[in-house]
């Protein structure tokens, strides 16, 4: 009996000290600075911990240091159940606010306090404070003296609510209004995964060495996590989004982490273009509760070699009126895409971003950076004219000027003040790009007042000089596949000798390594037969024989003998050659779904070659090409399907389908039920094909609209009818309707024979398949029934050629489907209005019984 005494005592002292140092009910979070009134907005929220006890908080007070105010309820009772949240709301919320109501979740205990605001006149935001929650006995619960470091709107949280209330165990939410009622935004989630760190050598990798990153994966959830996948973009087009079309390396992470636990994921993505390089690393996993922590964003420059880009202009003395500025040239030999670089005085730490919008300047362009706009400049320049915020005033008795790369590495430097003084209103131009930019041979003044910003110099050129400029104006060149493909140079002598017979060598980059290799050649032209003199230029058009329709990426070199600056002889540019009509075709139009249902087109490659998509366009109308355009970048193969798509629960609705054969983008044209016009436009702008439908061809209520025959018109709209597929449609897969005619040799053929148009998806069309020995024929088709009377004409004076098809779904004019009998198909062939052969055919249409 003393025994059993004595383990009830200690039962009870353990009991009490575990509920003294972790309560039952405990301070959870602590919106002290809202985003709306603070008069109305502030709350405070407490949780049962307990998994089986409730507990009453009548006689519970909540408050600050000065003062406490007793908990009330607020239409739901002062029960807290095991489990659950109470939300603490002030007063005034309930008649002035709404801040919270659709955040609230319906388990959550909604209280209020008998005061008007919470403890002495409302939390502080000005000053930290200890917020108090206490029993109906007196005794203090728990406590928490809250940090100032929230923005407004995001609240304090508690971390565990199983430990105590220390700082350590409380942090800013993670959301706006933070979570009232439901778990904590900074709780240990069950299933988490988190991308929390991405280290390289960014000396290596500056300097052009491979980019082989090393990313820190941990588990920061509760339980094992397996099946995760790591995707790596690069913002190719610095629009500052990552999209699909620009993941640069996925892999799967085999591993299986344990809670708490790291690996490291080494993976090699070669070396960089010199430039700066936007990446985003995706850690995805599809059990994961917090995605907050699964991505990073980083940026890695790489340095461009020393001298790649040379000052060439530099206009330190203006005339009044007129800005600073500098000329930049680029003297690399290959195209350099300028995106934050630097630019100084001889003051290197105020150097200031330049380039904050990316601009591609070719082989032997210019760049001009200024401190204002240059009046009367040509317009030409306007594209090539950088205004550059806090300019470095430019010292007019010597200084130096620098460029750097966004490696923070010098590529061009020039102390003008070992240079010519220049007259005030003349710049000070480059004359020799060959030899070291500090000798003062290398500068003089420039002849023409106001200098010739983004213009080769005025001053004296080099003995042989010849410079291909004026790349196409268009880079990409797209031309449509019909057409000749047509690249436009202006060839200049910039030298002080003739130029005499040279030639033109053209090369495709096939390899895509970024280099123009002597076996990558693939034309050369003779050029200038005459001499060009000093000074003079001249217009050439080029005929590039043999591109194959997709992208060419081309250089063009023109070969000067005794050539002195090479460097400015070569132009890069890019051939976008299109397909052939109907090379890709309109198969299959989903446009009135089921409801919850995705809208989907389905593509069909009727050509023995697989087709790039890539950079071709759908859209609803032909007149905004950029609105409602997707842009696939995927092949389809030889007689295979591709289905496009907005919405990515078609993989729900189609689980059958394989992925490969599905493109899914948000830009995808919404589809009208009534009707709709659908462009599909390759990469050169070209129209491979198109359909106007209209509901009245079938394809309503669930059921697509699918192609009869992929070699017959797509604007005809016999060649088109509803699905009668079980499904209702049949995505990636052969049309339910599609008929096969073998040619006989016959002037007419008719099959099937007998057909039956009763809409069961076998023989309901039948196709007249007419062969002529004319290449010019046209023909007339009428339908007579068993005692000669006209019932329908199918073909009236309609151009044949040496092969037609027909197809008629066995009704007459007025759209009834026709009795079951003998019918009788009547065919005359002209030429020259002439006619030429007439013949019949009996045939039968019948129903099944």
């Amino acid at each position: 009996m003393k025994f059993l005494l004595l383990f009830s005592f200690i039962f009870l002292v353990l009991f009490s000290f575990v509920q003294t140092v972790f309560p039952q009910v405990r301070l959870s979070e602590i919106m002290f600075d809202p985003v709306g009134s603070e008069y109305t907005d502030e709350f405070i929220e407490i949780y049962n911990r307990s998994l089986s006890d409730s507990i009453n908080l009548s006689g519970w007070k909540i408050g600050d240091e000065k003062s406490l105010d007793a908990v009330t309820e607020a239409g739901s009772g002062l029960v807290l159940a095991p489990g659950q949240y109470g939300l603490i709301l002030d007063p005034g919320y309930f008649t002035h606010s709404t801040a919270y109501d659709s955040r609230i979740p319906p388990g959550a205990l909604i209280l209020t306090i008998t005061g008007n605001s919470f403890g002495s006149g409302g939390l502080s935001n000005s000053k930290p404070e200890t917020v108090y929650l206490v029993n109906a006995a007196g005794d203090t619960v728990d406590a928490y003296r809250y940090t100032l470091d929230n923005p407004p709107g995001f609240s304090d949280e508690k971390i565990n609510m199983n430990q105590n209330s220390n700082t350590n165990n409380w942090k800013n939410a993670l959301i706006l209004n933070g979570t009232p009622g439901y778990l904590n935004s900074v709780a240990r989630r069950t299933q988490d995964v988190a991308l929390i760190a991405a280290d390289w050598d960014s000396l290596q990798v500056r300097n052009g060495g491979a980019f082989s990153p090393l990313f820190r994966i941990k588990n920061a959830g509760t339980v094992s996590a397996s099946g995760m996948n790591l995707a790596v973009y690069e913002d190719k087009d610095f629009n500052e989004e990552f999209e699909t079309s620009e993941i640069i390396f996925q892999k799967a992470v085999p591993e299986t982490l344990s809670a708490e636990d790291s690996l490291a994921l080494k993976i090699n993505l070669g070396k960089l273009a010199p430039g700066l390089h936007r990446f985003k690393a995706v850690l995805n996993w599809a059990s994961d509760e917090n995605i907050r922590n699964n991505f990073l964003l980083f940026k890695v420059p790489v340095k461009f070699l020393p001298h790649s880009l040379l000052f060439s202009e530099i206009m330190y003395r203006p005339a009044a009126g007129s800005p600073e500025w500098v000329e930049i040239k680029n003297v690399s030999g290959a195209a350099v895409r300028l995106y934050r670089w630097y630019f100084s005085d001889e003051n290197t730490n105020r150097a200031g971003e330049v380039f904050r919008d990316p601009v591609r300047l070719q082989p032997n362009g210019y760049v001009v950076l200024a401190q204002s706009e240059i009046p009367d400049a040509p317009d030409s320049l306007r594209s090539r004219e950088i205004i550059v915020p806090n300019w470095p005033t430019l010292n007019n008795s010597g200084d130096e000027v620098w460029l750097f790369d966004p490696a923070g590495a010098p590529i061009a430097q020039t102390d003008y003040s070992i240079q010519p003084l220049t007259p005030a209103g003349f710049s000070l131009e480059r004359m020799e790009f060959a030899i070291d930019q500090a000798d003062s041979d290398a500068w003089g003044v420039s002849r023409i007042a106001g200098g010739t910003p983004g213009s080769p110099n005025s001053i004296n050129p080099l003995f042989v000089d010849g410079v291909l400029d004026c790349a196409p104006e268009n880079d990409p060149v797209k031309v449509y596949f019909k057409d000749s493909v047509i690249v436009n140079f202006l060839f200049k002598n910039e030298g002080r000798r003739k130029i005499g017979e040279s030639r033109v060598k053209i090369y495709e980059d096939r390899n895509q390594n970024g280099a123009f290799e002597p076996e990558e050649q693939i034309q050369e032209e003779s050029f200038c037969s005459e001499t060009l003199n000093p000074g003079d230029s001249v217009n050439c058009s080029v005929y590039l024989d043999g591109l194959s329709s997709g992208k060419h990426s081309l250089s063009a070199f023109w070969e000067v003998r005794e050539e002195q600056n090479p460097a400015d002889n070569r132009v890069s540019f890019f051939v976008w050659r299109g397909f052939p009509e109907s090379a890709v075709v309109l198969n299959e139009v989903m446009y009135d779904p089921r409801p919850g249902r995705p809208e989907w087109v389905e593509l069909f490659n009727p050509g023995a070659e697989a087709v790039s998509l890539q950079d071709w366009l759908i859209c609803d109308t032909r007149k905004a090409l950029g609105k409602g355009a997707f842009r696939p970048p995927s092949f389809i193969l030889p007689e295979d399907f591709k289905v496009l798509t907005r919405d990515s629960s078609f993989f729900t609705v189609y689980p059958d389908v394989d992925k490969d054969h599905v493109l899914v983008d948000k830009n995808f044209p919404t589809l009208n039920n009534s009707g709709d016009s659908l462009f599909l436009i390759d990469l050169s702008g070209a129209t491979i094909d198109s359909l106007v439908y209209r509901s009245a061809w079938g394809g309503q209520n669930g059921r697509s609209l699918e192609r009869i025959r992929s070699g017959n018109s797509t604007a005809d709209s016999t060649n088109w009818s509803a699905s009668v597929a079980e499904s209702g449609c049949t995505p990636a897969a052969p049309n339910s309707i599609l008929l096969h005619t073998e040619a006989s040799g016959n002037w007419l053929t008719i099959a099937p024979d007998p057909f039956s148009p009763d809409g069961d998806g076998r023989d309901d069309f039948v196709t007249f398949t007419i062969q002529t020995k004319f290449p010019t024929a046209v023909a007339e088709l009428k339908i007579f029934d068993s005692v000669g009377r006209e019932i329908r004409r199918l073909l009236a004076n309609q151009p044949v050629g040496s092969r037609y098809e027909c197809i008629w779904d066995g009704r007459d004019v007025s759209g009834k489907i026709l009795p079951m009998g003998i019918y009788i198909a009547y065919l005359e062939i002209y030429v020259n209005q002439r006619k030429q052969k007439s013949t019949k055919k009996v045939f039968v249409l019948a129903k099944r019984m």
